[in-house]
């Protein structure tokens, strides 16, 4: 998905941040909290399609799963402190439903509440679900399908553009919304019951253009870029920087804001909603008290605007891990997904810890078990491709100028002629990138062991395992097979056969 936008230089002021573009004198801009709201919460300026009349931001959707013959979800409204009443989430079917309410962050003067939702799934008739937020216009719609038929699901990863993709090209390519439109256009003629963001829903990486962070990025040795405090003012300016960001690109700049409202939702996390690269970086950078207190900060909104949820309350909403966030979900009748959180135990040796895996294999397992045949396909969602070609030369070249320090000489250097090959880290640019990927070398084990232990579960209880991932911004097709098998013979009941 092409949405939002990346890569801008910043002129700072008092209240505000102001991101011109390359090929653009008009200025594009990230909004302060005071600029979208007012000293009551209320939105000061209205933002095109907007069609309430009470600055409540959001419905948002989430989907988790159908379990004992009901749909379960959750949906999000961000409203004004200063609301004399707490919001309401109001069912027009008379099909059988429950509906409870948590409060579950506050940001200034926005409060942020979860209503969780439970409804009574048909046998044989799909249903059009009709609610209201505070009793008032609009009337929402989301579609539940019945017990006996197959879940409709969309996938979409990465929204935002690439940096090298100027505003002309922006505008050649149909701009930031045409493919949120065609995804509604389709959705209209044939409704979807979910769709799964693969990561990277919005990019934040804006942020290290701040003024704040220059003193840090101009460390001069390892230890100084470790020690370093996290200060109370870079916290103070990352929670109105992501707040405001995920505002901007949810609700301001794009419709994935109203496809929320009308698709539930499931997503996984990847770097870009933290930062480029998160997790991939060597280790006195990852273990700085910076990176980690950036982590921090983009796991508590993550956790707000896209689980509905906080730190406290993740386990009750479904999500798992020793530490991240997991989850397992029922996509319809037979049909199991595993959300695994690739980003939050990441480091430059594993991707994601064994005891996360033990807890995701153990709950995939209980439930094959006692489904009794019930489940055919578990599909794996995963940030970045497990099938991949490997790009061995060039990681063994880029380890190697890492090694030797090569990228800090006169010649590698920020003002020298190849400006582009360290990034602000002084870190060979693209290094992070392919530590990124399962098939880098730190990570091959890993892969190995993973994809084994999901062959197993595919023998023992006869589902078929697919693949679905993101990132990379192309679209491929890959495979794991039996080496031994022949071309020729079934593909049915080969639990080493397994697409992406």
């Amino acid at each position: 998905m092409l949405a939002s936008f990346t890569g801008y230089s910043v002129d700072s002021s008092e209240s505000s941040m102001f991101l011109s573009s390359d090929d653009s004198c008009e200025p594009l801009r990230i909004l302060c909290y005071y600029d979208i709201f007012d000293e009551s919460g209320c939105l000061r300026n209205v933002p095109e399609g907007y069609v309430r009349d009470d600055s409540v931001l959001g419905p948002c959707l989430i989907f988790n799963g159908v379990r004992d013959g009901f749909w379960h979800g959750s949906c999000l409204v961000i409203v004004p402190a200063s609301m004399p009443t707490q919001p309401t989430f109001t069912i027009l079917n008379d099909q059988e439903h429950e509906v409870t309410m948590q409060f579950i962050g506050a940001y200034r003067l926005s409060n942020f509440y979860r209503f969780g939702i439970k409804i009574r799934v048909d046998k044989v008739n799909p249903i059009t679900i009709q609610y209201t937020i505070n009793d008032s216009y609009p009337i929402y719609n989301f579609r539940v399908q019945s017990t006996a038929s197959m879940f409709r699901w969309t996938f979409w990863s990465c929204n935002g553009w690439s940096l090298s993709v100027t505003k002309n090209q922006k505008q050649k390519l149909g701009g930031t919304n045409r493919l949120w439109k065609e995804l509604m256009r389709q959705h209209e003629e044939n409704p979807f019951h979910c769709m799964v963001g693969g990561g990277d829903q919005l990019y934040t990486d804006l942020f290290w253009s701040m003024d704040i962070w220059k003193p840090w990025l101009k460390s001069k040795s390892r230890k100084e870029y470790q020690n370093a405090p996290f200060t109370p003012e870079m916290e103070q300016t990352l929670d109105e920087f992501f707040f405001t960001h995920y505002v901007n690109c949810f609700f301001f700049q794009t419709k994935l804001g109203e496809a929320m409202a009308y698709i539930p939702s499931a997503f996984i996390v990847d770097d870009h909603d933290i930062f480029d690269g998160w997790g991939s970086y060597p280790n006195h950078l990852h273990n700085s008290n910076v990176f980690q207190g950036i982590k921090r900060i983009a796991f508590k909104y993550w956790l707000l605007f896209q689980a509905h949820s906080n730190e406290k309350l993740a386990p009750e909403h479904g999500y798992f891990g020793k530490e991240g966030y997991s989850w397992i979900k029922e996509f319809g009748p037979r049909v199991l997904a595993l959300g695994l959180d690739t980003r939050y135990e990441r480091t430059l040796s594993n991707i994601v810890s064994e005891e996360t895996y033990n807890m995701a294999f153990g709950k995939l397992s209980e439930l094959l078990r006692g489904a009794k045949g019930q489940y055919h396909h578990l599909i794996v969602f995963l940030g970045g491709p497990i099938v991949y070609p490997r790009l061995t030369f060039i990681e063994r070249t880029l380890r190697a100028v890492q090694a030797l320090k090569v990228h800090k000489s006169c010649l590698c250097s920020k003002a020298g002629p190849f400006k582009t090959f360290n990034n602000q880290f002084r870190e060979p640019e693209l290094l992070d990138d392919l530590e990124d990927h399962w098939t880098a070398r730190p990570h091959l084990e890993e892969r190995r062991r993973f994809v084994q232990r999901l062959q197993e579960l595919a023998e023992w209880f006869g589902v078929r395992v697919t693949f679905v991932s993101g990132d990379v911004h192309c679209c491929g097709f890959g495979r794991f097979d039996d080496a031994h098998r022949s071309r020729q013979q079934n593909a049915e009941g080969n639990h080493r056969l397994m697409y992406q």
